[in-house]
């Protein structure tokens, strides 16, 4: 079990690390950097109706609000509906919210569109997909790791979870939709939010 004081460890330095890249990303400080990133992409991945674009395609979906809301709902019904689902639904708000905001003040251009698979209308950075599916994913992870489950069922559900996350985030790059960085301060925002909420999940079940 994490104690208090190593998470207030983790969550200073994910709060320093996620201010530092979005100081740099706002003064375009990564931008060659991230475009040679999306250059590589662009070369290697399958064409716009390949198998790996319907793959990617259909692993993005796991970041959208509407899927993401049905795993809420899912978990809620899992949880009887108790504080665990509060807390996991009042996170995603937030993190939406939070996103939002920090969208509307950079105020990101997405990669060009000829790299792009998908239509988007929003900024770019941070990525919206990657922050909800850390957040919602990692916080599952969170109880399900402090849950009575047995140790295997607990490292699928934990694996499949994790996975989750990672491809997420990689499908909004071979896509085109994000940049690495704004896959990876998505990331950083979702892990702190999962800290955040870390603190009051355990105070109310110790309660």
């Amino acid at each position: 079990m994490i104690t208090i004081k190593r998470k207030n460890i983790i969550l200073i330095v994910l709060v320093a690390l996620f201010l530092l890249l979005t100081i740099l990303v706002n003064l375009d400080i990564l931008n060659n950097f991230d475009k040679a990133i999306m250059d590589k992409v662009y070369d290697t991945r399958g064409s716009k109706g390949s198998f790996g674009y319907y793959f990617f395609r259909l692993i993005t979906e796991f970041g959208y609000l509407y899927i993401v809301g049905a795993v809420i709902l899912l978990a809620g019904i899992i949880f009887k509906f108790n504080y665990k689902f509060i807390i996991l639904a009042s996170g995603t708000i937030a993190t939406y919210i939070v996103n939002s905001i920090i969208k509307l003040i950079i105020q990101r251009d997405r990669p060009d569109l000829s790299m792009r698979q998908m239509t988007e209308t929003s900024s770019s950075f941070p990525s919206g997909h990657s922050i909800t599916a850390f957040f919602v994913y990692g916080f599952l992870i969170y109880i399900i790791c402090r849950s009575k489950y047995k140790k295997i069922n607990k490292i699928i559900i934990c694996g499949i979870l994790a996975s989750l996350i990672l491809i997420v985030g990689l499908s909004r790059i071979i896509l085109g939709m994000h940049f690495l960085t704004d896959v990876t301060g998505g990331y950083l925002l979702g892990g702190i939010f999962v800290i955040c909420v870390s603190y009051i999940y355990d105070k109310v079940q110790a309660s």
